[in-house]
């Protein structure tokens, strides 16, 4: 869904023209925006370089921006969401996955040996053993390179 709201369609525009939200305030008068919620969206967005503070109205103006819940379970160290899984030709969200770490984790590393063992996809087996041989040969090197 598309909409337009004038105070976005400002900022965008200002947004264009400018290289950071330290400029002079007075160009901002034309948002109908005060001095001290300038001030809030400056210290909000301080962090963000403009040019991708405009990336992120433009997506919400379109409808692509999602805003997703904070992680729940922050300090649980068993089975839990850490990862959010976008399905990427659509940007659908993946429930029900689990994201494996091989080059951090022998135990990934293992499970994807199992399964590439036991698919019937030869083309994903060539690929997964390639894929866990590259990961080895950079943990060689990596540890090669440690005095």
């Amino acid at each position: 869904m598309v909409y337009h709201n004038p105070l976005v369609d400002r900022i965008m525009e200002l947004c264009k023209e400018k290289d950071s939200l330290t400029a002079d305030l007075g160009e901002y008068r034309s948002t109908g925006m005060t001095a001290q919620e300038i001030k809030q969206v400056q210290e909000a967005v301080n962090p963000i370089p403009f040019g991708r503070f405009y990336e992120i109205m433009e997506a919400e103006r379109e409808g692509r921006l999602k805003i997703l819940p904070p992680f729940e379970n922050v300090g649980y160290k068993g089975l839990k969401v850490k990862y959010r899984v976008f399905k990427a030709s659509d940007g659908e969200v993946i429930n029900n996955c689990f994201v494996l770490r091989p080059d951090k984790d022998g135990t990934a590393r293992a499970a994807l040996r199992c399964y590439a063992v036991n698919t019937a996809n030869k083309k994903l087996k060539e690929d997964i053993f390639k894929w866990l041989d590259d990961i080895l040969d950079m943990l060689r090197k990596r540890e090669a390179d440690q005095p």
